[in-house]
């Protein structure tokens, strides 16, 4: 489903709503991940307990918002275009969250969170770039 919407989605819609979506994206992640702490830590669960349920509470079902635009063909709005934009900027934002409290809790491994944010940045400078640049042309030899 995900897949089909980003086929009819271009970049250039993103660009057109980047500023909207970024809007929205970091003000969805903050107050999904303080809600999920502060219920977690109501039941009394521990605080590493409380910050991977609000973690969990940031990542977004961008899928059902998705093929709810598709069926009504309204997938090219540029409402839609901002909500799907701000899904996937949010959606990137909760694996930074993730990151940080495994690297917090100790978790993740021994990583500082400074190293570990720095590997996601790194991950994320290198892998963007190549997908925006390889599956066009994956997409257009299949065609």
């Amino acid at each position: 489903m995900i897949f089909m919407v980003g086929l009819e989605t271009k970049f250039e819609h993103i660009k057109k709503v980047g500023k909207e979506a970024v809007l929205v994206a970091v003000l969805g992640v903050p107050f999904p991940f303080l809600g999920g702490y502060w219920i977690g830590a109501a039941y009394g669960f521990s605080v590493p307990t409380s910050l991977f349920l609000g973690t969990v509470m940031t990542a977004t079902s961008v899928a059902i918002t998705a093929w709810v635009f598709m069926d009504m063909g309204k997938v090219h709005s540029s409402v839609s275009q901002t909500i799907l934009a701000a899904a996937v900027i949010d959606d990137v934002l909760s694996l930074l969250v993730l990151t940080v409290v495994l690297a917090t809790t100790g978790t993740g491994g021994d990583a500082s969170v400074g190293w570990a944010v720095t590997k996601f940045v790194i991950f994320l400078c290198g892998i963007f770039p190549l997908f925006w640049w390889l599956v066009p042309k994956a997409i257009a030899r299949l065609g």
